[in-house]
């Protein structure tokens, strides 16, 4: 009996046999590929979170050193817990004190802000702007603030400083940001950064 065949020596059954290891290797190459974007696209995430933490720490520490007293005469500094601070500050330069707030919402960093409006100034909540300025913070129970009085570094005794005195004798404030786009632990990147608050002495 003579075997059936296609071309030159190419029997059906060897057809068969090659088509099956081509198409082993095309779901092997596109499941490949897959994998391959999808890593792309969680680097490409990871970086992003990571200039959006960048830029908002770079916004706050500038915004903390311009701190100032509210356009109606209140202390710069009205709130300073571990994960939420409220100050004002004059931070798009307009010759306006803004109220400002950060806080921690979960693993976002939420931003509030309030113009004033009126003399005698007022500060009116219901036209309060927010924004989430920062994604996938791990800070966990580590402080995202921290506040040091006017003798820091050199005193490492009463710095931190406990809540009790941060209104009254912060002059310094760092935040410090634990981001990880990534469910990995190993792959947290910690952002700090410090600033020193240059009027708090005059509205002492």
């Amino acid at each position: 009996m003579k075997n059936t065949k296609l071309g030159k020596g190419v029997t059906i059954i060897e057809l068969l046999v090659a088509m099956g290891i081509l198409s082993i290797i095309g779901v092997g190459l596109v499941s490949l590929q897959y994998i391959l974007s999808q890593n792309q696209i969680a680097i490409t995430k990871s970086y992003k979170y990571i200039d959006d933490a960048n830029y908002i720490v770079s916004a706050f520490t500038k915004e903390v050193r311009g701190a100032r007293q509210s356009d109606n005469g209140i202390y710069l500094l009205t709130l300073a817990n571990d994960s939420e601070i409220i100050f004002y500050s004059d931070i798009d330069l307009d010759g306006k004190v803004e109220w400002v707030r950060y806080y921690l919402n979960g693993s976002s960093l939420t931003k509030e802000t309030i113009k004033p409006v009126g003399y005698p100034a007022v500060y009116d909540l219901l036209s309060k702007r927010t924004s989430v300025v920062s994604e996938n913070i791990k800070n966990g129970i580590t402080p995202l603030f921290y506040y040091y009085n006017e003798d820091w570094p050199s005193d490492t005794t009463n710095n931190p400083l406990a809540v009790n005195d941060r209104l009254s004798k912060t002059k310094t404030i760092k935040i410090y940001i634990r981001i990880n786009g990534d469910s990995n632990p190993d792959k947290d990147y910690v952002i700090e950064s410090s600033a020193q608050i240059r009027s708090s002495k005059e509205n002492l």
